[in-house]
């Protein structure tokens, strides 16, 4: 959808996707710092509370990971989805 952040924030994007596997993957905060796991916690507990709420939590992930990692992580979640 054109212009979907001028009407939503990302957490209820990622909250209307909640029928969906949703992974993040090193996540910024808004003043475009790495955000840190105390950080992904806190910001991200809404969605993790919806996703718990429609019984999918582990469909929802938020985390840091290394360069290496990423890749992987990714081509598994493509793979599996």
């Amino acid at each position: 959808m054109p212009a979907i952040l001028e009407k939503f924030d990302m957490l209820q994007v990622y909250q209307a996707l909640c029928s969906r596997p949703v992974m993040v993957l090193n996540p910024y905060l808004g003043n475009k710092a790495p955000a840190g796991k105390t950080d992904i916690e806190k910001v991200y507990e809404p969605v993790s509370a919806t996703y718990k709420a429609m019984k999918k939590p582990a469909a929802w992930q938020a985390l840091n990971v290394s360069k290496g990692e990423r890749s992987s992580i990714i081509h598994s979640f493509l793979k599996d989805n």
